[in-house]
């Protein structure tokens, strides 16, 4: 009865996070918020049903599209170059070919600690010109019981996350610029006001859009 009901947990949540990308990758209902300074904008959609609003951080870089794939798919070297990795501890759980399955452990002031497992596609969805690549979070499961228990143990605990997305959004402008657009749901779980989280997806999704913008550029320069 218990693996039933646990079976029946894991096809929900699975369910739910493919509504939520396929939510992510639609052009509809997307509402402007913030400018802001280095020609960054910051966007929000309500998903029906869902708790949180989506976000999304646009840019123009001048950058080619392999350029920009190389650095977000160089997931095992995020700590050298994203700012807010001193808040994240970071694990490449298993690598296949075209999957990462990650951890991540995030210190969180004065809230409960949040970590999760991520399974990270390096395949790219090609839609005409527009390429599309990203992650979601992985529900607890059978393969990944052990290790999420022997990670509850070794950070006392901290709150599992099941329920979120992330989708980069490339669009070619010219020969030479690209549109850069990071779009994340994520519901941080425990008893955080949504104003909260809402403020800071906003600005880990900032942080992260700007942090991948500087390595794209210092790789160009090589």
């Amino acid at each position: 009865m218990k693996r039933t009901i646990l079976i029946t947990a894991l096809a929900s949540l699975i369910l739910a996070n493919t509504e939520i990308q396929n939510h992510l990758l639609s052009e509809d209902g997307w509402t402007v918020v913030e400018q802001v300074e280095g020609g960054y904008t910051i966007s929000q959609n309500a998903i029906p049903g869902y708790s949180m609003d989506a976000i999304q951080v646009s840019v123009d870089v001048r950058s080619t599209p392999d350029l920009l794939l190389d650095v977000i798919h160089d997931i095992e070297n995020y700590e050298k170059f994203l700012t807010s990795a001193k808040s994240i501890d970071f694990e490449t759980v298993k690598k296949q070919d075209k999957i990462i399955i990650g951890y991540q452990h995030i210190n969180v002031p004065y809230f409960s600690n949040r970590h999760y497992l991520y399974r990270f596609d390096l395949d790219v969805l090609q839609l005409n010109e527009r390429m599309v690549t990203g992650w979601e979070l992985i529900p607890i499961a059978d393969e990944y019981t052990s290790f999420i228990e022997l990670m509850n143990s070794a950070y006392d605990g901290p709150i599992y996350l099941e329920e979120g997305v992330g989708r980069f959004v490339i669009d070619p402008i010219d020969n030479s610029r690209v549109r850069l657009s990071y779009r994340l749901y994520m519901d941080i779980g425990g008893w955080i006001p949504g104003s909260l989280v809402e403020k800071s997806n906003k600005v880990g999704v900032l942080n992260l859009v700007r942090d991948l913008v500087i390595e794209a550029e210092k790789r160009s320069k090589i």
